[in-house]
């Protein structure tokens, strides 16, 4: 199943876990709520997020908001292995670089 992240453009937050994803190499669909900003959000995007924000993630029968609760369950979820390797390889972005 893919997972869905509904996003807004201009939204660092929903870049955020775009980048969290694609780095994690996991497929995902980013559709704009539609009507989003206004009391007529959709059902499925409602689902996912009850005050009607964007960055909401759906990923089988898990709906969560907020970028950082979202992130942090990727983690949880088994997305840490990523980072992990990563790190015991050294070329992580954001890992120091020691000198030798």
């Amino acid at each position: 199943m893919t997972v869905t992240v509904y996003k807004h453009p201009l939204s660092p937050d929903a870049q955020k876990v775009k980048i969290a994803l694609s780095e994690q190499d996991t497929h995902f669909e980013a559709p704009l709520p539609a009507a989003l900003g206004s009391a007529q959000v959709a059902a499925d995007f409602k689902a996912a997020s009850p005050r009607g924000e964007a960055q909401a993630l759906i990923d089988a029968d898990v709906a969560i908001f907020n970028s950082s609760v979202i992130l942090e369950w990727r983690i949880t979820s088994g997305g840490i292995d990523v980072v992990l390797e990563g790190l015991a390889r050294g070329n992580i972005r954001f890992a120091p670089q020691c000198p030798s």
